[in-house]
């Protein structure tokens, strides 16, 4: 989902460590997450359609730092795509073509640094590079396992982390927290292996003015989220983060909060968005 400014809400709760706390532990990782930041030094070549597989060393250096540590690691990847973010998808798709477009133009400009960062906007990361990344690993790094979700990673993270599967998660997306991942470390630095971690229970234990979840439930939790807006849908008019949390802390249960926007604020909802937040909630 990606819930817009979550993380800077919750920053009271995570901590600043290294990778080394979590020397033994079983990790899960969101293996698109580093695929992503790994093509950013070969945007030229991607862009241009050259068939490059130099990404894969970014990749398989930050997985042996974490074995370095004997950390057990489970490397999730995307699936299909999810046909409720078919809009989205067509947006993102729409946006790459234009970074393109806009990354040869500055290039032909001798804007280096701004045509780099433009075309590392338009690459996409496919199924195609995942299968390369996971041929690599089944010839070199046999002992690491991984997964190719049904769908997206996110989804499968949780699963494994909520079974008891796994003890935490390794992602840069605010949606492992609605998911409900009890241990979540964000930005590890391939160099210095520090990180940001959040384990989840201590939304338990702090309490952030404006903004306390120490009564939310995990059904508040994810309602307060979608609400907010996602990539399944936009968030209703002049509706945001902080205002989800005052109505959801207040009313509890999405059935309330739907007939809250309803009666007494409808100019919140148009029609396509109110079947959304109905399929959404109680379907």
């Amino acid at each position: 989902m990606g819930i817009t400014g979550l993380l800077p809400l919750l920053k009271e709760s995570i901590d600043q460590t290294h990778i080394s706390k979590f020397k033994g532990q079983r990790l899960a990782v969101d293996t698109y997450c580093w695929m992503h930041r790994a093509v950013y030094g070969h945007t030229e070549e991607m862009s241009s359609g050259k068939d490059s597989t130099r990404w894969i060393q970014y990749c398989m250096g930050i997985l042996d730092m974490l074995l370095s540590f004997e950390i057990e690691v489970y490397l999730v990847f995307d699936g299909k795509n999810l046909p409720a973010k078919e809009k989205t998808e067509i947006d993102r798709a729409a946006s790459r073509s234009k970074n393109l477009e806009l990354g040869h133009a500055e290039k032909r400009k001798g804007n280096t640094a701004e045509a780099r960062s433009l075309l590392a906007r338009s690459v996409d990361v496919s199924p195609r590079m995942a299968a390369q990344f996971i041929q690599v690993l089944k010839k070199h790094r046999p002992q690491v396992k991984y997964i190719v979700a049904p769908y997206e990673a996110d989804a499968q993270l949780a699963y494994l982390c909520t079974h008891n599967l796994v003890d935490g998660v390794i992602s840069e997306d605010s949606d492992c927290v609605p998911y409900g991942c009890k241990s979540i470390l964000f930005k590890l630095d391939k160099q210095s292996g520090r990180c940001s971690h959040l384990a989840l229970n201590s939304l338990k234990t702090h309490t952030v003015k404006g903004f306390d979840l120490q009564h939310f439930d995990p059904e508040m939790m994810i309602t307060m989220c979608v609400a907010a807006g996602c990539d399944y849908a936009p968030s209703p008019k002049n509706f945001g983060l902080k205002s989800s949390y005052r109505l959801v802390a207040k009313l509890k249960k999405p059935s309330r909060l739907l007939r809250y926007v309803v009666w007494y604020d409808s100019d919140m909802l148009d029609g396509a968005m109110y079947s959304w937040w109905m399929k959404a909630f109680f379907v």
